[in-house]
């Protein structure tokens, strides 16, 4: 039996693992971006910061659509009151966003194309002109895994000046956005909080009144137990308690 390999699959398998390695690899980056986007949401519109007119809540659901050679990830948002849904359309080489379908209520969809001025966890999506209509422009901001913010802007056609419509927030349905940065955030939005609220005895941050009111109507969705929240900022180094 001298000369005989004790280990005749070892090539097989050193193969298996450089696939399994080229694999893991593919899900990195971009594709692993859009894939954690999958899942229940709350989310949050808001007209005007400053103002409770025309600011909704609603749950969303993102989940994959399309063939594999045409993928996309659908947001449904079915309670929102402009906003229906948004569909980003994924390049199947390479995994990331190269487009996105806006749908709006009582309107008709519009196709919108991933710009290059977007960079890695901050997506702009823009609507090429047509005379005589508004374009729409969308941004897109992954915070963390478990919250998104971003804004949704118009344009007058022939006009080079963009209209905040909608600033828009994402929180995982059963977590909290508020991460404890150092800085103040905003629970509802993710955005910095400068405006400084007490519910049940704990005090959080939120950037407008708008979010306040959402804030107050239902905590729960945006607050951690208590004993685990780290809503408010660390004391610095070498304080002490009083």
């Amino acid at each position: 039996m001298n000369g005989i390999r004790r280990f005749p699959f070892a090539p097989v398998l050193v193969c298996l693992s450089a696939f399994a390695f080229t694999s893991a690899s593919d899900d990195s980056g971009p594709r692993k971006t859009w894939a954690e986007l999958m899942g229940r949401w709350r989310m949050t519109g808001q007209a005007k910061r400053g103002s409770t007119q025309g600011a909704w809540t609603s749950p969303a659901n993102a989940d994959w659509a399309g063939s594999p050679d045409a993928r996309q990830i659908t947001i449904s948002i079915p309670e929102s009151e402009t906003i229906r849904s948004m569909s980003v359309r994924i390049d199947p080489k390479t995994g990331d966003a190269i487009g996105l379908e806006l749908q709006m209520q009582k309107a008709d969809a519009r196709n919108l194309v991933r710009r290059s001025e977007s960079r890695e966890d901050n997506f702009v999506f823009e609507e090429e002109g047509k005379p005589g209509r508004e374009i729409y422009r969308v941004t897109l901001v992954r915070k963390a895994r478990d919250r998104w913010t971003g804004t949704l802007e118009l344009r007058k056609s022939g006009s080079g000046n963009w209209t905040r419509f909608q600033e828009l927030g994402m929180t995982r349905q059963g977590t909290t956005i508020a991460q404890g940065s150092g800085q103040p955030e905003c629970v509802v939005t993710g955005g910095l909080g400068d405006i400084a609220v007490t519910v049940k005895g704990r005090t959080v941050y939120v950037c407008c009144s708008g979010c306040r009111e959402t804030l107050l109507a239902d905590p729960v969705a945006f607050l951690k137990p208590a004993g685990t929240s780290k809503e408010t900022p660390a004391a610095p180094a070498g304080s002490q308690k009083p």
